[in-house]
């Protein structure tokens, strides 16, 4: 009994740069932790990002997170929770923009020496750019004289410097790489972790289906803004009423080949349980939707193959080892240069099929590779989860642990 009423005294501080949503309380298993802590979640998306990219977000937001309008409002709030004892923070911060407002809430955070828990794993993999004068030239071509991107870029390497420079008393960063050969420092630690994916997946129950199906991992754009206006980028516009065209006639000519219904699944900023079978956009609507907020977990391992053009969400895919095939078009530039260097960088990785859904022949849509094991496992551990012995623990588990061996 005295155990758990000292668990029920251990609080847990979100401190979120985007808006906080419904989606947001299941990807990081807050209700699993809310069984055992009071979690306190602060919405910062006022301070950390600018007005336009606030308006992207259409999924509902979650009731109890606290939504701040200004930096004042918040270190109001903030002096309150610092007289307590036994907070950890859980700080997302880094997810977001860097800017002076998120530099004084780290340099506040310093000061108040809670505990900081961070997530330092990828989620997916991503092309690196090497910094060369063909980088930057390319960079330039891309934004012309967008500047307010350029300023955004600095302020971005300024504060980030400064933020480096500030000492807190203790931070657990999760990784998914050996630790054995990392050395914890007084105020580092480093605990073995997964993706959100990753954990999710462990803690869905995996019910046997006959349906044949396929799913597509809807990213939004370009119906949708996507994050260009998280970084002052230019929207790039093209003719919806074509590009969707193309892409539900590339779903049909799947479907019929392989007599199995294409389902989408919107991207989570996007997602309206409410809607069920419906979507937000428009040139869905004739099609099957699955706005569940588990939808990945749940209907990707009995699929037959998952169709991206871009989510983390195949994670799901290597995780159940289902075949990927990785669209991206010639005809529409709907991306910034980067994501297209993405898309085949993943697709090399795990050898998934590329398929230009606007160009392509009865033989491109025939040909489905078959999974590879090896490069799946490889793409696993270096960005998803970490090798292992025993049986893999959830993000709550994990952080649970941290709270009663730590703090």
């Amino acid at each position: 009994m005295n155990k758990k009423n000292s668990s029920k005294n251990k609080k847990i501080l979100i401190l979120h740069p985007y808006t906080f949503t419904e989606f947001r309380t299941y990807l990081y298993e807050v209700a699993n932790l809310k069984k055992k802590y009071e979690v306190i979640i602060h919405d910062l998306s006022c301070i950390s990002s600018n007005k336009k990219y606030n308006k992207v977000w259409k999924t509902k937001k979650e009731k109890k997170s606290i939504t701040f309008t200004s930096l004042y409002s918040w270190i109001r709030e903030f002096n309150k929770i610092k007289k307590k004892e036994n907070i950890l923070v859980w700080d997302f911060l880094h997810y977001g923009s860097i800017n002076f407002k998120v530099f004084i809430v780290q340099l506040i955070l310093s000061f108040s020496k809670f505990p900081i828990l961070k997530h330092g794993i990828v989620e997916v993999g991503c092309w690196t750019a090497e910094k060369n004068v063909k980088f930057f030239i390319e960079k330039i071509l891309e934004h012309k004289l967008n500047f307010n991107i350029y300023l955004h870029q600095c302020r971005e390497f300024f504060f980030t410097k400064l933020i480096s420079f500030l000492k807190f008393k203790k931070i657990f960063l999760l990784i998914n790489k050996n630790i054995s050969n990392l050395e914890n420092k007084k105020n580092l630690h480093f605990i073995k972790g997964h993706s959100f994916d990753y954990s999710n997946s462990l803690l869905e129950k995996n019910i046997k289906t006959k349906k044949i199906y396929i799913v597509y991992l809807d990213i939004g754009i370009p119906y949708f803004l996507g994050d260009a206006p998280s970084e002052n980028r230019d929207i790039i516009k093209i003719n919806n009423n074509s590009y969707y065209k193309d892409l539900n006639l590339c779903f049909d000519k799947l479907e019929k080949f392989f007599k199995a219904k294409v389902i989408v699944i919107p991207h989570s900023k996007y997602k309206m349980p409410k809607l069920k079978k419906g979507n937000l956009n428009p040139y869905y609507k004739k099609r099957i939707n699955d706005n569940s907020y588990n939808a990945a977990a749940k209907l990707i391992p009995n699929c037959l193959f998952v169709i991206s053009n871009g989510s983390t969400a195949i994670s799901h895919a290597i995780i159940h080892y289902k075949p990927v095939v990785l669209f991206y078009t010639k005809k529409y530039k709907i991306y910034k240069w980067n994501q297209d260097k993405d898309i085949f960088f993943q697709a090399n990785a795990i050898n998934a099929k590329l398929l230009d859904f606007a160009f392509y022949t009865k033989e491109h849509l025939m040909k489905i590779p078959k999974v590879s094991k090896r490069k799946y496992d490889l793409y696993k551990y270096n960005y998803l989860t970490h090798k292992s012995n025993k049986a893999p623990k959830p993000i709550f588990k994990i952080i649970e642990n941290i709270i009663e061996k730590q703090i």
